[in-house]
């Protein structure tokens, strides 16, 4: 089988992270994503100064409450509660319009991080993303990206709005009273040594949380994939006994993060607490020995009340924004992520592909492997020809056929296409040149009938019902509920292996490839739809080359030629007769498969 061979053969080839502070992280995230944005982020910034502006006129209105009342001048008493509405009304707009202008721009940012994080990702070799596993990848995209989507719309709220309703506010106490005003704001910023440390202390954290996040949604997405599997070998306690370590785990790392993060709290209430202690003495003193007034302390009061929340949100911010700093530092990682397979800035576009393949002095190996999975291939495929290729597993002919699609590049010597080197190539001309019938099906959710275009998205209706007829798919697709729109489900769930292998089939008749490859593509069906499916591939295989990966010796007896593997090298070409008499190997599958000369 082809695909369960693709290995990770590069170890060091992961998704590196780097480590970049809040402001190099919300910088880049600024020029990259949010420029186009601007005057959408001026205009919330114009509302966040409302709504500070509006929030910090409330303690003067208190205060200008207490001396009408005082002065007993009802005419002025009256305003006061006029005031406060149409601040209130005030307020309240701006606030609900910031907060819809915030949320459009981070989710506009989010959908593009996200799309982008998916192209470099899904562009990736296999190797690596074999390596980084599924559920790992999908926890980058989904998991890590809304991290730094709370990040970043508590940056504006908080870091802006919160900033500037404080700044306000401040204001206001220095208007009302200098001396109180004096005396918090040096309480407060020792508040800030904690939450500096509480903040580290969060990120760090929150990296490790996101990794095992990832590890977690890995387990989970084999787990139902294999869910088969798990069954027929009844690991279902086994497997439930896996997920309560990777569940445990993270129980210990959120708890160990909410009482980092809670810590914020206590620390916050008490500064408060002594601040307000403090104004209360002194204002009590400046009360008395007549400095001051009932309602100067009140509206001051007031104010400080007010700036407790902003304050608080000031303050356990820089834990929001460690947290989100450590996932954007996995999402960047994964943004930046390059295949190894580059393709040349002047590479050139086959034209009228013929299939001609040839390997010149090829060698490749793994390097979690002692052994070489290829040693000096020399191979020349002609236009045309039916090539098999045979062997014991893991003597080669996975890694041949991934050469030849450039899923990675040999170590040593080159590989051509029609005569050009496939690096001079630009992939999606190679790729688009062939086409392969896995042993292992793969079928994308959706319905048949997109499943079959993927061949050749430009293709008419009509040249798709005949794809589908010539791989004897027609007569199971008429008979299923919605006929060609019967959705095929995750990984093609609701179809049986034989009628997904020849949607399979359909799809590369469609392609019209120079290139065909076959890794036993009957191996699912029944008999007699398999000598169906033998004449249709003959048929779609007679004007191009074909190479077939084979495991039963009697699919490829017909061939023009032959090679048998061993051990990473071509030991032997020649058709059957030839190999059965000349090549111990052959002969010896051949004869297991009770097949004779």
């Amino acid at each position: 089988m082809l695909y369960p061979f693709i290995l990770c053969f590069m170890t060091e080839n992961t998704i590196d992270i780097k480590h970049l502070s809040p402001r190099k992280v919300f910088s880049r995230i600024w020029k990259l994503w949010g420029r186009k944005h601007l005057t959408v982020f001026i205009t919330a910034n114009i509302l966040m100064l409302i709504v500070a502006g509006t929030t910090a006129l409330y303690p003067i209105a208190i205060d200008y409450a207490f001396q009408f009342l005082a002065d007993k001048e009802w005419s002025n008493i009256i305003l006061i509660p006029i005031v406060i509405i149409l601040l209130t009304l005030i307020k309240g707009g701006s606030l609900y319009q910031q907060t819809v202008l915030v949320n459009k721009i981070v989710h506009s940012i989010i959908a593009d991080i996200q799309t982008q994080l998916y192209e470099a990702l899904i562009n990736l070799d296999l190797n690596v993303i074999n390596k980084e596993r599924a559920g790992g990848l999908q926890s980058r995209i989904m998991n890590d990206v809304n991290l730094m989507k709370e990040a970043m719309i508590r940056s504006c709220n908080n870091l802006i709005r919160d900033l500037f309703t404080l700044i306000g506010l401040i204001i206001s106490m220095l208007w009302l009273n200098w001396i109180l005003a004096v005396a918090v704001l040096v309480i407060y910023p020792f508040a800030t040594i904690p939450i500096i440390f509480i903040g580290k202390r969060s990120r760090s954290l929150s990296s490790s949380l996101q990794a095992d996040l990832a590890q977690s949604a890995s387990f989970l997405t084999e787990s139902f994939t294999g869910a088969r599997l798990i069954k027929s070998y009844q690991l279902e306690s086994e497997q439930t006994s896996k997920a309560f370590n990777y569940f445990s785990k993270l129980r210990k790392l959120f708890v160990h993060l909410v009482s980092t993060r809670a810590a914020l709290e206590p620390v916050m209430e008490i500064v408060g607490g002594i601040a307000i202690s403090l104004v209360i003495i002194l204002a009590g003193w400046q009360i008395i020995s007549g400095r001051s007034s009932i309602g100067e302390f009140s509206g001051f009061i007031s104010a400080l009340l007010i700036a407790v929340g902003p304050a608080r949100a000031l303050g356990t911010l820089n834990s929001v924004l460690q947290e989100g700093t450590a996932a954007a530092n996995r999402v960047f990682a994964g943004i930046e992520s390059r295949s190894l397979v580059i393709e040349d800035d002047k590479a050139s576009v086959l034209e009228n592909p013929k299939g001609r393949v040839e390997f010149v002095d090829v060698s490749h190996s793994y390097s979690d492997k002692e052994t070489s999975a290829l040693r000096d291939i020399n191979l020349e495929i002609f236009s045309g020809e039916h090539l098999a290729v045979v062997g014991s597993s893991g003597s080669g002919k996975s890694t041949l056929i991934n050469l030849i699609f450039r899923f990675f590049d040999p170590e040593k010597g080159k590989i051509y296409f029609d005569k050009k080197n496939i690096k001079n190539l630009k992939l999606s001309s190679l790729r688009k040149s062939i086409a392969m019938v896995s042993q292992e099906t793969s079928l994308l959710h959706g319905s048949v009938y997109e499943n079959i275009a993927y061949g050749d998205k430009t293709a008419t209706a009509p040249k798709i019902l005949d794809a589908a007829v010539k791989a004897e798919a027609d007569h199971f697709i008429q008979k299923l509920p919605e006929g060609y729109n019967t959705l095929v489900g995750e990984n093609g769930e609701n179809l049986s292996g034989g009628e997904k292998q020849r949607i399979s089939i359909a799809r590369a008749i469609l392609k019209d490839p120079a290139l065909l490859i076959l890794d036993e593509p009957t191996s699912s069906l029944d008999a007699s739809t398999e000598e169906r499916i033998k004449k249709a591939l003959k048929k779609a295989s007679a004007s191009r080359t074909t190479i077939t990966i084979a495991h039963r010796i009697s699919t490829i007896i017909d061939s023009d030629r032959i090679i048998v593997m061993d051990e990473g090298k071509i030991v032997s070409i020649g058709n059957h007769k030839e190999l059965f008499a000349s090549c111990y190997i052959y002969k010896k599958m051949a004869l297991l498969q009770n097949i004779n000369s």
